[in-house]
């Protein structure tokens, strides 16, 4: 159980977990019912008679096999229950359609309907209305069966019924549709029928053992609402990845942390509760990331998943999808802050852990295609994100616009590493997608270069010039820093993990303008406080002889070298001569058909 709900269970003194910590007992008129504890699904045995009904007249199964029944049904509930990841128990989708049959459904209605002309209703009419079935037999309500379902005519679709203290108070505000309010009605009368607290209780929290919501997004992003009632079927992740045999402690402990602005952690989503089609990426363990913010309103939450979610697309660019978002809000207080989560697919690891897991692929030339296929898909993916989309009248008001994006953040740890399935490990060393937008921007044509480098976020190790010498910023800057990345991958391919995480970093620092040793790729010459041009930015000499080094490796190819070359372009100083994103995705489309048709190409040696 998380902080959020364990405040709100300390919100509401009776709530069910608060009832059951502190083993209270229910009374019903006709004796003790069984301690709430035993909403968690435990089954029970009914004895006759059983308490009675409205009329007076006490409840008498007609035979043994109605209770045999009855019973039956709820240890296949308690059975088939799940255990998510904060301790609540809830039954997976379409288990109750799997066990509650027209035998069960019809022995129960000719026990607890006292009408003949309800009796005699076909057993069809319950259709609509198993999870209120479900619900008064794990509340142990099932004496309510008539008033509920058929007298008051409560069906699945007006599930869930309202918190008690709501029911007990007037209409809120925020119900203005009639049809809203006849569904307010009906659960106010409900709670009128049971009479008493106690029942209102059971069945309010016994609900949500069977409302575990389904999460969709085919197609594009929902979004969905909940409240902390809400049984999420996130479950817990064990230690199950896509291919490696144990998972990087390094990155885990990166992912799995709280920061500033969000917390990331790794759950299992219950496979019969989501469907998010084709995100282009293999999953048969079923594990994502929810990543929550931390301390944001609607409006930046907005601004954090609109760029995203215009990339949600089926068969799309090696972009993270953003799969669906969902917020936590509170019913009962009205303008109190929600939380904000996010939910993506999870990476076994980033571009970083890869180095250091793929140390036996270091100089192999077998590899090059798979290298070369995903530099390609990166360099796509930060062309799609530069050109940007076309507005809707929901982003901007007026004529629709067209706005360009910039990631803002590109470094190895937010490149992530999905590994391949191991069936597929000899294929492919699976896929490399960019990830993490947390400080991307999208604006429009006439504003798009329009910023300046003050108090602009980003990773100082993989920043442009223009950063240090306030220039304006613009989609360059990623530019610059994929240039980066490419010369670290294209060490590691040569030298390995060792060389770009140790000797590359220390190789290159040098102090900065401001005295600070600094790994950056790019050193300014000159005093930043001259008024006039006193200073000058330049590729570092250290950077330069490092790529010298690299191309009298004795496994540079030609392929090497022609990227060598195009990464020296990537690294332009002046951001307005810097080579686009389309440009370079060009040129690595190029280099790849060479890498997958050229074998001679990627074989022959530098000389």
């Amino acid at each position: 159980m998380n902080r959020l709900e364990e405040s709100l269970i300390q919100r509401n003194p009776l709530s069910f977990e608060r009832l059951q910590a502190r083993g209270l007992e229910c009374f019903s008129g006709a004796g003790v019912v069984p301690e709430i504890n035993q909403l968690e699904l435990s089954p029970r045995t009914y004895k006759t008679p059983l308490p009675k009904h409205e009329s007076g007249n006490p409840i008498v199964f007609e035979s043994p096999t109605t209770s045999q029944a009855i019973t039956y049904l709820e240890m296949e509930l308690y059975r088939r229950q799940v255990r998510n990841i904060s301790g609540r128990t809830f039954i997976p989708e379409g288990t109750i359609e799997q066990i509650l049959d027209e035998a069960i459904i019809g022995q129960t209605l000719r026990v607890f309907l006292t009408s003949p002309l309800i009796r005699s209703q076909n057993s069809d009419e319950l259709q609509s209305r198993k999870k209120i079935f479900v619900i008064l037999l794990l509340a142990d309500l099932l004496k309510f069966i008539e008033p509920v379902l058929y007298r008051i005519g409560v069906v699945d679709s007006l599930l869930p019924m309202p918190d008690p203290q709501l029911l007990s108070g007037k209409l809120p505000r925020s119900i203005q549709k009639e049809e809203e309010k006849e569904h307010w009605e009906k659960w106010k009368t409900v709670s009128e029928v049971f009479g008493r607290p106690s029942y209102v209780e059971r069945f309010f929290f016994a609900q949500w053992r069977v409302l575990a919501p389904f999460i969709r997004g085919r197609d594009k992003v929902l979004h969905y609402l909940f409240t902390p009632n809400h049984i999420l079927p996130f479950l817990p992740s064990e230690s199950q990845t896509s291919g490696l045999s144990e998972i990087d402690s390094d990155f885990l402990e990166e992912q799995l942390r709280y920061g500033s602005f969000s917390e990331v952690r790794r759950v299992k989503i219950h496979p019969d509760h989501y469907d998010f089609g084709d995100y282009g990426i293999s999953n048969p363990n079923h594990l994502f990331a929810i990543k929550q913010l931390r301390a944001v309103d609607h409006t930046s939450f907005q601004l954090e998943t609109k760029a995203l979610a215009h990339f949600r697309r089926p068969h799309p660019p090696q972009i993270i999808q953003l799969l669906a978002t969902y917020e936590v809000g509170n019913d009962l207080q009205e303008g109190s802050p929600s939380t904000y989560h996010l939910i993506f697919p999870w990476a076994d690891g980033d571009l970083r852990s890869f180095w250091s897991a793929e140390k036996r692929y270091v100089g192999d030339p077998s590899i090059i295609p798979w290298l070369s296929e995903q530099c390609y898909q990166l360099a796509t993916a930060v062309a799609a994100i530069h050109e940007g989309y076309s507005t809707s009248s929901e982003d901007y008001p007026g004529e629709p616009q067209h706005v360009f994006g910039r990631h803002g953040d590109i470094k190895p740890t937010n490149i992530l590493w999905f590994p391949p399935l191991q069936k597929d490990k000899e294929a492919n060393l699976g896929q490399l997608i960019l990830g993490d937008f947390g400080l991307a921007a999208f604006h429009r044509r006439d504003s798009r270069s329009n910023l300046t480098s003050t108090n602009i976020p980003r990773s100082m190790t993989y920043s442009a010039p223009e950063f240090v010498t306030r220039e304006k910023v613009s989609r360059a800057t990623d530019i610059w820093a994929l240039g980066c990345i490419f010369l670290e991958f294209i060490t590691w391919y040569l030298e390995g993990a060792h060389a770009v995480n140790e000797e590359f970093p220390e190789f290159r620092a040098t102090a900065d303008v401001f005295g600070i040793r600094s790994d950056t790729f790019f050193e300014v010459i000159g005093s930043l406080d001259d008024p006039g041009d006193g200073h000058i930015s330049r590729v570092k000499p250290e950077v330069s002889a490092w790529c010298l080094r690299l191309s009298r490796n004795h496994n540079c190819s030609l392929y090497i070298r022609d990227f060598l070359a195009l990464i020296e372009r990537m690294l332009d100083v002046e951001p307005k001569s810097r080579i686009t994103g389309t440009d370079v995705a060009e040129r690595l489309l190029v280099f790849r058909r060479r890498a997958q048709w050229m074998p001679g190409t990627i074989k022959e040696g530098f000389k």
